[in-house]
Parts: C-alpha cells; sequence; structure tokens
C-alpha cells in the first residue's frame, strides 16, 4: 500500500499549484474538491494500513507464542517436539512474510 499512499500524495501536491494558474473560480472549487476527495482516501489508506500492520502483528505474536508454548511442553515430554517444530516453522513462516512485506517498517 506504500505505493498507493504515494500516488495519493503526488496526485494532491500535483493539484495545489493549480489553484494558483488564472483558472475560472469553478474549476477551482472543483480542484479544492477533488483534493478534498483525494485526502480523505489517503487518511483511508493509511487507516487501512495501520489495520493490516496490527493484524500481521496480532498474527505473528499468536504464532510465536504457540511455537513457545509447544517448546515448554517438549522439555516434558519429548514426543511433542514435532508439533514444537511444525509451529515454529509456521510462526517463521509468519514473519518472513510480515518482514519481506515491509509492514511496519514504513
Amino acid at each position: 500500500m506504500n505505493a498507493l499512499r504515494q500516488s495519493l500524495i503526488d496526485a494532491i501536491d500535483q493539484l495545489h499549484p493549480l489553484l494558483n494558474t488564472n483558472i475560472p473560480e469553478h474549476e477551482k472549487n472543483q480542484i479544492r474538491e477533488k483534493a478534498q476527495i483525494l485526502y480523505d482516501m489517503l487518511e483511508t489508506v493509511v487507516e487501512k494500513e495501520r489495520e493490516i500492520i496490527n493484524r500481521n502483528f496480532e498474527t505473528a505474536i499468536i504464532a510465536l507464542e504457540g511455537a513457545a508454548n509447544s517448546a515448554k511442553k517438549s522439555k516434558k515430554d519429548v514426543e511433542k517436539i514435532a508439533d514444537t517444530i511444525k509451529k515454529t516453522s509456521q510462526a517463521i513462516a509468519v514473519l518472513e512474510k510480515l518482514l519481506k512485506a515491509g509492514v511496519g517498517f514504513a
């Protein structure tokens, strides 16, 4: 979504100088209206990014907690090691996906 956010910012930035040109007032009003719509959309995109980040972090935290709990149980029961390895692999996959997407680092 970073590209979408940046595209919205670029579009807004390109609209503003038009307000300083010698165009009819009704066209300036239309530009202001369009810029406001783009601002509103930008706010929505930023909000959605936060929701996705929070959801992804929550998923990663749950996966890591599952791996840690499974490891604790494996200390008492060696037969649970396969389950621990599986849960740890799942947690790693979630984190890799999160890190590859650059979530939380933008």
